[in-house]
C-alpha cells in the first residue's frame, strides 16, 4: 500500500522509499500546500485507509468524481482521483491527506471510528473489506479501479489483513494459459477456478475487466477441470488477465463467495477469531465447501473434522489447536505429487491458526 504524509507532502511506497512529487495536471493553486502530489500512482487496490483525523465529523460526504478544473480538491489522474482537504467536513472536502478514488459515478465517504475511513458505493455497500495494519498519522492507500453503475457487493465480511495476505501470496495472479495441477480447472486472478464455477458467475465477475472475445474464449473452460482442463491452458495462453483486474475480482467477489461457502462448510466458523475464519476461508477457496468423499476415497475427513471441531462445546484455545492439526494432516494428500505449493498452504494456514489463539 501507498502512504502519503500530510506535514510534508510527500509519497512514500510500501518499503518506505521516497517517491517523485509533483503536481497532477494543471491547478490553479499551485501555491497552496496541499497540491503537491504524485505524477502517477498507477492501480491501487480497494482498501480501508487511516487517517490523522483534526476532527470527527460522522456525517457521510458525498463526492462528484467529475474534476473541476477551478477546484484544487479535485484533480484527475490516470488511476483515480486525487483529492486533498483539511476534515470531513462538507461537500468538496475529504480527509486530512491524500485519498485516491476510482472513477464511479458517486462514492461517499464515512467516518467509521477510530480514525478510520471507509469508502462506500449507493448508500451502503462498502467497497473496501479488509482494515489495515494501525499506521496512524500516515494516509494508508485506497481504491482502484472500478465500473461505473457496477452493482455494489452482497455483503461486506471483513477478512482478516493477515488471511487476505495470505490467499494473495499463495493464490498469485494466475493466467488462463498455465494450468495448476491436481484436480484444477483453468484458473484465472487469485485463484477463480473456471472448472467449479458457472457460466452466469464467471460472466457476471469478469464482464467488467475483459473483453468480449476473451470472455468467450475463457467460458470453454467452465466446468472442466483436470486433464480436460489441462487441455485447453495452451489455446489460452494469449489471454493476459491483470492484476488490477484480479484483484477487483478478488475484492468485490470471492471474499463474500468464499466466506459464504465457509459458513456452508463450517456453520459455527462465526465463533472463531477472525484470523482463525480467514484461515478457514481460505482453505474453502482452495479446496471448495464440500465435505463429503466418493465412494471410496478420504480426501474430505480433514475437513469433517474440521467441522466437528467449530461444532464441539471445547475450550477455546484447544478448539483452535485441533483445527490447526487438521490442516496440518491434510498435507497427505499431496504429498509426493510435486504441489509443494499446496502443502506451504496448508501449513501457513495452520499457523494463521495458531495465531489467533492470542486473539482469544
Amino acid at each position: 500500500m501507498w502512504t502519503y504524509v500530510q506535514d510534508t507532502g510527500a509519497m512514500f511506497d510500501p518499503q518506505g522509499v521516497q517517491l517523485e512529487k509533483g503536481y497532477a495536471g494543471k491547478d490553479p493553486h499551485k501555491n497552496h500546500p496541499d497540491s503537491q502530489c504524485v505524477k502517477d500512482l498507477g492501480p491501487i487496490p480497494r482498501g480501508d485507509y487511516r487517517i490523522r483525523a483534526q476532527r470527527n465529523n460522522p456525517t457521510p460526504v458525498t463526492l462528484p468524481l467529475d474534476p473541476d478544473p477551478g477546484n484544487f480538491m479535485c484533480k484527475p489522474l490516470r488511476s483515480g482521483f486525487l483529492i486533498h482537504g483539511d476534515s470531513i467536513a462538507a461537500p468538496g472536502t475529504a480527509s486530512n491527506g491524500c485519498i485516491i478514488l476510482s472513477r464511479a459515478a458517486r462514492i461517499k465517504i464515512r467516518d467509521s471510528g477510530d480514525d478510520l475511513l471507509r469508502v462506500v458505493r449507493d448508500d451502503a455497500e462498502r467497497l473496501a473489506l479488509a482494515k489495515p495494519p494501525a499506521v496512524a498519522p500516515l494516509v494508508v492507500a485506497a481504491m482502484g479501479t472500478a465500473t461505473p453503475g457496477a452493482a455494489p457487493s452482497a455483503s461486506s465480511y471483513e477478512l482478516h489483513p493477515d488471511a487476505q495476505a495470505l490467499i494473495l501470496e499463495h493464490e498469485g495472479v494466475n493466467q488462463p494459459g498455465k494450468w495448476p495441477g491436481g484436480r484444477s480447472g483453468i484458473t484465472i486472478g487469485y485463484g477463480y477456478d473456471l472448472g467449479y464455477r458457472t457460466r452466469d458467475q464467471f460472466e457476471s465477475a469478469w464482464q467488467p475487466h475483459l473483453a468480449t472475445d476473451e470472455l468467450q474464449r475463457l467460458s470453454v473452460a467452465i466446468g472442466r477441470i483436470g486433464p480436460d482442463a489441462q487441455a485447453l491452458a495452451l489455446s489460452l495462453k494469449s489471454i493476459r488477465i491483470s492484476q488490477s483486474a484480479s484483484l477487483a475480482v478478488f475484492v468485490e467477489v470471492m471474499i463474500d463467495a468464499a466466506w459464504s461457502d465457509t459458513l456452508r462448510a463450517f456453520p459455527k466458523a462465526r465463533r472463531l477469531p477472525s484470523r482463525a475464519q480467514g484461515a478457514l476461508l481460505s482453505l474453502v477457496l482452495n479446496r471448495g465447501a464440500s465435505l463429503v468423499d466418493k465412494p471410496g476415497d478420504d480426501r474430505r475427513r480433514e475437513m469433517r473434522e474440521i467441522r466437528v471441531l467449530c461444532d464441539a462445546d471445547m475450550d477455546a484455545a484447544d478448539r483452535l489447536r485441533g483445527i490447526a492439526a487438521q490442516l496440518r494432516s491434510m498435507k497427505r494428500i499431496w504429498q509426493g505429487q510435486g504441489l509443494g505449493g499446496l502443502l506451504r498452504r496448508r501449513e501457513d494456514e495452520a499457523r494463521l491458526v495458531e495465531r489467533a489463539i492470542t486473539d482469544l
